[in-house]
């Protein structure tokens, strides 16, 4: 069901691509939440809430507010800036990627993706360097998991991202009646 609420989030979104993004708030020290300008429905917030064991993400009209409270959050507000250019979900799993394009400035910001793992205990914010699909460098973890916390795979700062186990499910919005 979680595969499926994010897959519909993503929908939402992707009818839009690409958005001009307006920064971000940080209502507590476990969400994210980014302002997008919506063409012809006004301002809208992508809410990322990774709080184990329950992260959700869902989109807002609420007006929301709030300084960065950690050192990752002050490093996703300044470094992952641009237009939101893609928003992809590894099968019908509960990890999606945004794509940013970076911007121009002062100081330049490179091209970025975040990896949003709504995995339950195992919730975890990531800054990817720019590429395609589920692979890459971390740039950055809100959590890092060692592998004594983890036996299947570790996240840390400069380490090779490894999505979590595969999905192996069957897509029920493409099931015939016989599979079912």
């Amino acid at each position: 069901m979680e595969g499926l609420m994010l897959a519909r989030v993503l929908r939402d979104l992707r009818g839009h691509l690409p958005l001009r993004t307006l920064g971000w708030v940080f209502p507590d020290e476990t969400t994210a939440a980014l302002l997008l300008e919506l063409p012809g429905q006004g301002r809208t917030n992508l809410v990322l809430s990774y709080r184990p064991p329950q992260p959700v993400v869902f989109l807002s009209r609420e007006r929301l507010r709030g300084d960065p409270r950690s050192p990752f959050q002050r490093f996703l507000a300044n470094r992952v800036r641009g237009d939101l250019l893609a928003a992809e979900q590894l099968k019908l799993d509960r990890v999606i990627a945004l794509h940013f394009s970076g911007e121009t400035g002062f100081v330049d910001q490179p091209p970025t993706r975040l990896l949003f793992e709504v995995t339950g205990r195992n919730a975890n914010l990531l800054v990817l360097d720019a590429g395609e699909g589920f692979g890459g460098r971390i740039v950055m973890a809100a959590r890092e998991i060692t592998n004594s916390r983890n036996r299947f795979r570790t996240i840390r700062t400069g380490g090779p991202y490894t999505p979590p186990p595969p999905y192996e499910k069957l897509d029920p919005r493409s099931l015939s009646p016989e599979q079912a």
